[in-house]
C-alpha cells in the first residue's frame, strides 16, 4: 500500500473487475484530495459559494456539491461530510491545494479555517455486493443501513456509504498511521468472502458502466455545470452562489447545447477520448472516456452529445481512427 498512489492493477485488471462485480474489491484512492474546514462561519461561507444547500447538511450526513466560476464552469466536483466540529471535503480529482487556494480567496472576515488534510488522512474504498459484509467482518461495524453519503464514525476513522462502481460500496477515511493495519486487516480477513485489492483500470471500467463522470476527464473548467448533469449537486431554490446567475438563466431557457451521456459502442477495441460522434454525416458530439467492459462485451463510454442527440436510445456513429463504429446513448448523466 502506497498512500497517494493507486496502482493500475495488482494482478490482472480483468480479474479485479470480476472481483468487484461478484464479491468485493479494496482500493487505495488517496490520490483524491481531502480538506478539513473549521470555524463557526464554515456553513454560511460555503453556502455562499457552492451549488448545493450546505445549510441542509446534518451531522453524519453527506452531500455532493460543486465549485463553479462566475460563468458556471466547474472548478471542482466535491463531496462534503458533516462532522461535529468540522466539514470533511473530498475534492475528488481536483487537487486539495487548488480547491483550498480558490476558497481562501473568498475569506474576508469570516471565521473559517481550511486545512489540506491529504497527507494526514488516507482514503480507501471497498466496492462490490459484499462490501458491507467485509466492513462488518474486518472492522466490526454495521454499515448496510447507511443511506448514500451517510457516514458512521469508528474511532478516529469514518465509514461513508459511497457507491463508486454501480455495485454498492463504502469509503473509509482514516488517519495515516492506522492505514496500513486496516489495509492488512482487510487482506487477512476478507479472503473468505472473495475480497482482493483492485487498481485504477478495473475501477475505471466499472465507473463507465455505471455512467459516473470523473473530473478532469469528463468534466473540467470549460464545462458548464448543466451540461455535465450534476442534478444531485445543485439546489435550484437556494440564494446566491458563484455562477448562480448563469445556472438560473440556462435553467429558465430549459436547455444547454450539449449534454453528458453514457454510450455503449459496438466494439471490443479501444476507443480514444475526443473521438467524434456523427449521425448521417452531421457532427453529434464527442467521447470523453471509454473502456471495454467484459460484462457488456462492448465498450462503455461517456461523452457529450449535441442537444438533439442527447436522448436515450439515440443511435450515433463513433469515428475511431479510420473506423466508424455503431453506438447507442443509454443514459443522460
Amino acid at each position: 500500500m502506497e498512500p497517494g498512489k493507486i496502482a493500475p492493477a495488482y494482478t490482472d485488471a480483468l480479474e479485479e473487475y470480476w472481483t468487484v462485480r461478484r464479491a468485493v474489491g479494496l482500493a487505495d484512492i488517496s490520490h483524491l484530495g481531502r480538506l478539513r474546514i473549521t470555524g463557526k462561519d464554515r456553513i454560511s461561507f460555503l453556502n455562499g459559494l457552492l451549488t448545493n444547500d450546505v445549510s441542509q447538511l446534518k451531522e453524519n450526513g453527506g452531500q455532493r456539491t460543486a465549485l463553479l466560476n462566475s460563468k458556471a464552469r466547474v472548478l471542482a466536483d466535491l463531496h462534503l461530510y458533516a462532522q461535529p466540529d468540522s466539514l470533511l471535503v473530498d475534492t475528488g480529482e481536483s487537487p486539495a491545494s487548488h480547491v483550498k487556494e480558490i476558497l481562501d480567496r473568498f475569506i474576508i472576515t469570516e471565521d473559517v479555517q481550511i486545512q489540506d488534510s491529504s497527507q494526514d488522512l488516507v482514503h480507501v474504498t471497498v466496492q462490490g455486493p459484499k462490501s458491507a459484509q467485509a466492513i462488518k467482518e474486518v472492522l466490526g461495524a454495521e454499515a448496510q443501513d447507511l443511506k448514500q453519503l451517510e457516514q458512521k464514525t469508528l474511532g478516529p476513522s469514518i465509514i461513508i456509504s459511497r457507491d463508486r462502481t454501480g455495485q454498492s460500496g463504502y469509503d473509509i477515511i482514516l488517519p495515516t498511521l492506522e492505514a496500513e493495519p486496516v489495509w492488512q486487516g482487510f487482506l487477512l480477513h476478507g479472503g473468505d468472502i472473495g475480497l482482493n485489492p483492485v487498481g485504477s483500470q478495473a475501477l475505471e471500467i466499472l465507473r463507465l458502466e455505471a455512467g459516473y463522470p470523473k473530473y478532469a476527464t469528463d468534466v473540467d473548467e470549460n464545462t458548464i455545470i448543466l451540461e455535465a448533469g450534476f442534478k444531485d449537486a445543485i439546489n435550484f431554490n437556494k440564494g446566491c452562489y458563484l455562477g448562480q446567475e448563469v445556472v438560473a438563466r440556462a435553467t429558465h431557457i430549459g436547455r444547454v447545447n450539449k449534454q453528458l451521456v453514457r454510450l455503449e459502442v459496438e466494439t471490443k477495441d479501444s476507443v480514444s477520448p475526443r473521438s467524434k460522434l456523427t449521425s448521417d454525416g452531421r457532427e453529434a458530439g464527442f467521447i470523453t472516456s471509454a473502456a471495454f467492459s467484459p460484462g457488456l462485451g462492448k465498450v462503455a463510454s461517456l461523452g457529450y452529445a449535441n442537444r438533439e442527440f442527447a436522448k436515450e436510445g439515440t443511435r450515433v456513429n463513433v469515428q475511431s481512427g479510420e473506423t466508424s463504429l455503431s453506438a447507442v446513448v443509454t443514459k443522460i448523466v
